[in-house]
């Protein structure tokens, strides 16, 4: 009865130190990105990171055509550029899926129409 006991005990013991090393999946991941026109970067370009049709994030690229979404759920998302662009170009989109812990990198290219 005893060393049942203490099998037991143990087991326990070693079941609370395998959980404790375990670290958990992240539900969050990062998107970040730059906008280009031709090979020149694009500041003040309106990112917009849309889910089942509803804008969830927003943010506007810096001076060198940057930005970042932190903390973004697990899932998939549309990112679009808006920007008033010279006649004939449009914005760009680009679809991505985040996973937990992922950092996703992209580049959004206004184009010609």
């Amino acid at each position: 009865m005893l060393f049942e006991l203490c099998v037991v005990i143990l087991g326990l013991i070693l079941i609370y130190i395998l959980l404790e090393l375990v670290e958990p999946t992240p539900q969050t991941g990062i998107i970040k990105g730059s906008v280009t026109y031709g090979e020149a970067s694009v500041d003040g370009v309106l990112i917009t990171l849309t889910k089942s049709g509803e804008i969830v994030l927003s943010a506007t690229t810096d001076a060198e055509g940057m930005f970042e979404f932190d903390e973004v759920a697990i899932g998939s998302y549309y990112v679009r550029a808006h920007k008033d662009v010279p006649e004939g170009y449009l914005g760009a989109e680009m679809y991505v899926e985040v996973l937990g812990g992922d950092e996703v990198g992209l580049t959004l290219p206004l184009v010609k129409g």
